[in-house]
C-alpha cells in the first residue's frame, strides 16, 4: 500500500512541476506512462542519494510519543532538536557523528503542553525543519 501511495504521490509531483511536451504522449495522443515512471524512478533515487531526507513524524498529531525518521547519504555530524513555537530549544534527541543510513528516533512529549512543535535536522552542510502537533 505504501508503494502505491508513493507512486501516485510522485506522479502528482511530476505533473505539478512538469509541463507536458509532445514526446510525453504516445500513439493516439495518449499519455506515455513508461516515460513518467522512468522520470519518477530517476528523481526518487537521485533525491535520496544526494540529499539528507527528514521525513514527517509519525503519527502526527501524536499523543504522547512520535517517531522522527531521517536518512543520511554520508557520514556526518548530526543534531536533531525539538523547539516550541517561540523558538526555545526543548530537547536534543541526537547529537554526534552518524554513519550513512536511515535513523528513527522516538520523541516523548508527556512533560510538555499540547501544541505545535518544530523539529530540526542539522548536519555539516544541511538543515531542514518540520512541524508536528502534540494533542493531549
Amino acid at each position: 500500500m505504501k508503494k502505491i501511495y508513493r507512486f501516485f504521490l510522485y506522479i502528482f509531483i511530476i505533473f505539478a512541476s512538469h509541463s507536458l511536451k509532445a514526446n510525453d504522449f504516445g500513439v493516439n495522443n495518449r499519455f506515455d506512462v513508461s516515460t513518467m515512471a522512468n522520470q519518477i524512478a530517476t528523481a526518487d533515487s537521485s533525491y535520496v542519494n544526494n540529499k539528507n531526507l527528514l521525513k514527517q513524524n509519525y503519527p502526527n498529531p501524536f499523543n504522547p510519543t512520535t517517531t522522527i525518521t531521517f536518512i543520511l547519504p554520508e557520514r556526518s555530524y548530526v543534531e536533531l532538536n525539538i523547539y516550541n513555537v517561540l523558538g526555545v530549544k526543548l530537547a536534543t534527541l541526537i547529537k554526534g557523528v552518524k554513519s550513512a543510513g536511515s535513523y528513527s528516533v522516538q520523541f516523548n512529549a508527556s512533560n510538555y503542553p499540547s501544541g505545535l512543535y518544530i523539529y530540526e535536522l542539522q548536519t555539516d552542510n544541511y538543515k531542514q525543519t518540520k512541524k508536528m502537533i502534540y494533542l493531549k
